[in-house]
C-alpha cells in the first residue's frame, strides 16, 4: 500500500504541474503508467501497483488541476498582497489615533486656555465695573460677549 501511495503521489505531483495532457481515460492512465514506470524509485513496484497509482491519478486530475501548482502560488501571491495591504492598513490606522488622540488633547488645552482667558476677562470687567462709577461712568448692559458702557459727553 506504500508503494502505490508513492508511486500515486509522484503521478500526482506531475498532475499538478500539468505534465499529463491526454485526457480519455484510457489514454490518461497509459501516459501516467509510462510515466511511473520511467521513474528510477518506482523500478521495484509491480504493473499492477503502477498501474493502481495510475488510474488513482486519473481519477484525482480534476483534483490536481484545481489546485495546480500555479493556481495555487496564484493564491499564496494573492494572499501575500492582501496580507501587506492589511499591514499596510493597520499602519495608518495606528498613525490616525494617535492623530486623533493629539488633536483632542490639543483641543482640550485650547478649551482650558480659552476657559481661563473668559474667567480673565470676567474678572477684569468685574473689576472695571466697580471702579467705572467713581469716575462717572456706569454699566448699562453685561452679557456673555459685551459689556456696554456708557461714557459720558465732553463738555463744550
Amino acid at each position: 500500500m506504500e508503494d502505490v501511495a508513492k508511486a500515486y503521489a509522484i503521478a500526482h505531483a506531475q498532475d499538478r504541474s500539468g505534465v499529463f495532457k491526454l485526457s480519455g481515460e484510457f489514454d490518461a492512465v497509459r501516459e501516467r503508467l509510462g510515466f511511473l514506470r520511467d521513474q528510477p524509485d518506482l523500478a521495484q513496484l509491480e504493473p499492477s501497483m503502477l498501474e493502481a497509482a495510475s488510474q488513482m491519478s486519473h481519477i484525482s486530475a480534476e483534483l490536481a488541476a484545481t489546485y495546480s501548482d500555479r493556481k495555487v502560488e496564484r493564491a499564496r501571491t494573492v494572499l501575500k498582497e492582501r496580507q501587506h495591504e492589511i499591514g499596510e492598513f493597520n499602519q495608518r490606522l495606528e498613525e490616525a489615533k494617535i492623530v486623533s488622540t493629539e488633536l483632542k488633547g490639543w483641543l482640550g488645552q485650547v478649551e482650558m486656555d480659552e476657559s481661563v482667558a473668559r474667567a480673565q476677562i470676567d474678572r477684569l470687567v468685574d473689576d472695571l465695573a466697580d471702579v467705572l462709577p467713581a469716575l462717572g461712568l456706569e454699566v448699562v448692559e453685561r452679557n456673555v460677549e459685551d459689556t456696554v458702557v456708557v461714557l459720558p459727553h465732553a463738555a463744550e
